[in-house]
């Protein structure tokens, strides 16, 4: 019995993980609005390394994605623009333990509308 348990609680726990991967990564072009924060650029909480430069909100996508990483020069820092762009996902946010923990996602493509 306990074997089945502890079966069942890999198995839960595998899925979950597969969830919150898969919910990371955008591997399609959406479009949207990209807001590009003027500078200074926060830190992300947790990880300290990482300035959120902006978000992207996608029609599809209640919550915007948080932007850090190179963003192209014809962008400027207070620009908002409808825009074209490929993102992945540098930081999967861990859950809700830390009060700004989010993920941050980087450009693989953008382009400008």
């Amino acid at each position: 019995m306990k074997k089945v348990f502890l079966s069942l609680a890999l198995l839960a726990l595998a899925a979950v993980g597969m969830l919150s991967i898969s919910s990371c990564e955008k591997g399609e072009e959406l479009q949207g609005t990209f807001i590009y924060y003027d500078e200074p650029f926060e830190k992300h909480c947790v990880k300290s390394d990482k300035e959120i430069k902006g978000y992207f909100k996608y029609s599809d996508s209640e919550l915007p994605l948080f932007i850090t990483g190179r963003i192209p020069s014809e962008f400027k820092p207070g620009d908002t623009a409808i825009v074209s762009a490929e993102t992945k996902c540098v930081y999967r946010s861990v859950g809700p333990d830390v009060d700004c923990n989010f993920s941050l996602y980087e450009f693989k493509s953008v382009e400008r509308i």
